[in-house]
């Protein structure tokens, strides 16, 4: 076989070989760039999703990330592996509708409230000494805090506004109000009574630090104060 049939037969399939190949400028193949957080549930997977060798809170991608909140990234403060130092406002998000408390798991759950549209209850609960709500900061209609027996304090440290009704009534052990020092604001009637460990005067003087829409009531408190 000749040089020249040869090279005649090859032209065409060079041709097409060249015809199937991407030119230099074609960048639509172009892959881009993953980035830790930019995807929903990214932050706490446990995965390192860009591949940069940082995994979830440690990414500057999961920065803001609700699951980050707080985190300071220098070290773990438990066994977990998972790098927790600080999780004040991780896992805090809006609820909706009205809440009554009338156990641990639903008290565990409101304690994610950052804020609730309706009312809050807790009533008549004798099986928690604190009433901790790390997380909230405005409730949209009444707060209700009554005759919670062994509750010794309310820990809402960040609660600003009661857009309706505060009642914090005939609660026993409850000792002070020290918990609640956001709190600015009352729509409706404020209410703090028959509370027998509670000073009258440190009620009175709580009460005196709010704005009040309606009528405030407080009276009757500190019949066994100071309690043991």
């Amino acid at each position: 076989m000749s040089i020249r049939f040869i090279v005649a037969a090859a032209l065409p399939l060079i041709s097409l070989s060249l015809l199937g190949c991407p030119s230099g400028d074609d960048d639509d193949d172009t892959i881009p760039a993953e980035i830790e957080g930019d995807e929903a549930g990214e932050c706490d997977d446990g995965v390192d999703n860009d591949q940069d060798g940082l995994t979830d809170c440690d990414d500057d991608g999961c920065g803001a990330a609700t699951a980050c909140v707080g985190d300071d990234d220098t070290g773990d403060d438990d066994s977990a592996g998972d790098d927790d130092d600080d999780t004040t406002g991780a896992g805090c998000a809006p609820c909706g509708g009205t809440y009554v408390v009338e156990n641990s798991s639903q008290l565990d759950e409101v304690a994610l409230c950052e804020s609730i549209s309706g009312s809050l209850t807790v009533s008549h609960a004798d099986w928690f000494t604190s009433l901790d709500l790390p997380c909230l900061v405005t409730v949209g209609g009444n707060v209700v805090i009554d005759d919670n027996s062994a509750m010794t304090t309310i820990e809402m440290p960040l609660l600003a506004t009661v857009d309706g009704a505060l009642n914090i009534t005939e609660n026993a052990a409850l000792n002070n109000l020290d918990g609640l020092p956001s709190l600015t604001s009352v729509g409706d009637d404020l209410n703090i009574y028959n509370n027998d460990c509670l000073s009258q005067d440190e009620a009175e003087a709580f009460a005196a630090g709010i704005a009040v829409g309606a009528y405030t009531q407080v009276t009757l408190n500190g019949d066994n104060y100071p309690c043991p």
